[in-house]
């Protein structure tokens, strides 16, 4: 079983991605709401109702796969290799 990532985790890949966004307006809200009292769900709510919300995803989801690969890593367990199927 894999462990999500912890609160302060998620509220870290909130913070890296929030330097990556070119829109500075947006990264300047983004940037108070990190600071509030429950900023993950806010902060997931604004990204995946706005133009950035396919970047978001790519990255959370890349986040959350080396997340799976440490605990992996961390429990003396092999990463499958991806298979390609040649067509």
């Amino acid at each position: 079983m894999f462990e999500p990532p912890e609160e302060d985790d998620l509220c870290d890949y909130f913070e890296k991605f929030i330097e990556q966004i070119p829109d500075q307006k947006f990264r300047n809200k983004m940037d108070t709401e990190i600071n509030s009292f429950e900023p993950y769900s806010f902060l997931n709510n604004l990204l995946i109702h706005s133009a950035h919300r396919k970047e978001w995803q790519q990255f959370k989801f890349e986040k959350l796969e080396n997340n799976v690969i440490n605990q992996l890593q961390t429990n003396m367990m092999q990463w499958p290799e991806k298979k390609i199927k040649n067509k």
